[in-house]
């Protein structure tokens, strides 16, 4: 882009390119997805079914993935929210901690 004097910030943002990213990841997995359940023009009924259920389970465990891998930001929420803007974050909000260090012997 430098080289045809085109400016774009956004390149330059790590967390904009993480993002973009991860929407280029998603779009991957659901365009396999996509040709996966076109399959062949001449796929019989069961076939299809399958392909059904299998795309119902891809997305089950899609969703179980979301819920597992976001579920400690839902529970620091409060603490994230102080980080961001601590002075409408709720009042006891750091009695736990944000990160618990895993090194350290109890």
């Amino acid at each position: 882009m430098e080289e045809k004097d085109k400016d774009y910030p956004e390149l330059s943002d790590p967390k904009w390119i993480m993002d973009l990213a991860f929407l280029v990841d998603m779009l991957c997995h659901l365009d396999r997805l996509n040709l996966d359940l076109q399959g062949n023009e001449q796929a019989t009924g069961a076939t299809r079914k399958k392909q059904t259920a299998r795309y119902a389970t891809l997305v089950e465990t899609l969703q179980e993935n979301f819920a597992t891998r976001f579920h400690d930001l839902h529970v620091k929420r409060p603490q994230i929210t102080f980080l961001v803007d601590p002075f409408n974050a709720e009042t006891d909000c750091l009695k736990a901690l944000l990160v618990k260090d895993e090194a350290v012997a109890d």
